[in-house]
């Protein structure tokens, strides 16, 4: 298990290292590093930097509006998100 990164001097150590090893080949020990890496980095910046969940019609508008979906290919792409964070969902 990785460090818990508590401060902003471990979250530098931790993006260098990052850095260092993020071409690691898959199934060594420093993929296993990475992926700890990229775990704990990710708790650290979700603590500071939290960001509000957007509902689907959010998202749906910025899929048309940003991205140049049409409704229908935005409400394939937002089924497909579904579909993959609630895999049980029927």
């Amino acid at each position: 298990m990785g460090k818990k990164i508590e401060n902003n001097d471990d979250y530098k150590k931790a993006v260098l290292r990052f850095e260092e090893i993020k071409e690691a080949k898959k199934g060594t020990r420093e993929d296993r590093e990475l992926k700890e890496l990229v775990r704990d980095i990710s708790a650290y910046e979700n603590e500071l930097y939290p960001v509000e969940k957007l509902s689907m019609i959010e998202m749906k508008k910025i899929l048309i509006k940003d991205f140049g979906h049409t409704e229908e290919s935005a409400k394939k792409v937002l089924s497909r998100l579904n579909q993959e964070e609630n895999p049980n969902a029927h």
